[in-house]
């Protein structure tokens, strides 16, 4: 999230599943990784973005029906305004406000209500604030 509160979303790849849908940087935990070390490397490998001030938003599960089931923990960090992201699809910042108008896939619509909690705003305006 930038320091005006806008959120970063990547267009998923044509070789990607759900294809031409935005989506949130994120990925799997490897093996003896924590959840927020496995969010700092996947921001850094989908955005080359080193976040700051990370905090943890909430968990959730899905069962996708399909033999699939997907754990989410959900964290948030400042992007740094001298790094401009170099993901490898395309991108855009965008507010908050606009998120459920984009094409998503339905799971990224919980982690859109956890972004418009009131929480958000006080960690945004702790953080925004400081050097």
């Amino acid at each position: 999230m930038r320091r005006d509160g806008q959120v970063l979303l990547l267009q998923r790849r044509k070789d990607q599943t759900l294809p031409g849908l935005w989506t949130f940087p994120g990925g799997k935990v490897e093996h003896e990784e924590q959840p927020l070390q496995a969010a700092v490397r996947e921001l850094q490998e989908e955005t080359g973005i080193r976040g700051t001030h990370w905090r943890h938003l909430g968990k959730g599960f899905v069962d996708t029906g399909q033999d699939l089931h997907l754990h989410f923990v959900v964290f948030i960090c400042l992007s740094p305004d001298d790094e401009p992201p170099a993901p490898e699809s395309p991108y855009c910042w965008c507010p908050r406000s606009t998120l459920t108008s984009l094409d998503m896939p339905d799971v990224n619509q919980r982690f859109i209500r956890l972004l418009q909690e009131p929480m958000v705003d006080t960690w945004l305006h702790e953080v925004a604030s400081r050097p």
